[in-house]
């Protein structure tokens, strides 16, 4: 299935919620985009294209690489959490109490490595100091 690209002669014939017009491409042969299709299989793709685009979004991947492992846990659970809120599985109250006790976390794991980069400084100032004291 392909989509167009979006001209004035080829946009989608839908409104959106809001009542303004799609502005998206429609699929070659229909007056509809991949998201506005109406029988189910074109749902499904356009909701499987919009969570791989989420998924794959550059700044975030790069973002998610760089992430300490400890983190990257408290990432994971958060996300799971959204999902949950989302669906109604989970309270929004115990998500907000979540989200700040994984601030204060954070917080702590960025002292500890604040703490670590200022003995790392100290280590190489006392060995200039020594090697100066010994030329």
């Amino acid at each position: 299935m392909k989509q167009e690209p979006p001209t004035d002669r080829n946009r989608c014939a839908a409104t959106k919620p809001d009542g303004t017009p799609c502005r998206a491409g429609r699929v070659a042969g229909t007056p509809y985009c991949i998201f506005h299709q109406c029988d189910p299989e074109a749902r499904e793709r356009s909701a499987e294209a919009r969570r791989r685009g989420g998924e794959n979004s550059a700044r975030l991947t790069r973002a998610l690489r760089r992430l300490p492992a400890d983190l990257r846990a408290v990432y994971d659970r958060l996300a799971e959490a959204l999902d949950q809120v989302h669906s109604g599985a989970l309270d929004p109250t115990r998500a907000h109490a979540m989200a700040a006790l994984s601030r204060a976390m954070v917080a702590v794991l960025d002292s500890a490595e604040t703490l670590r980069r200022l003995d790392d400084i100290e280590d190489v100032l006392e060995g200039l100091d020594l090697v100066q004291a010994l030329g």
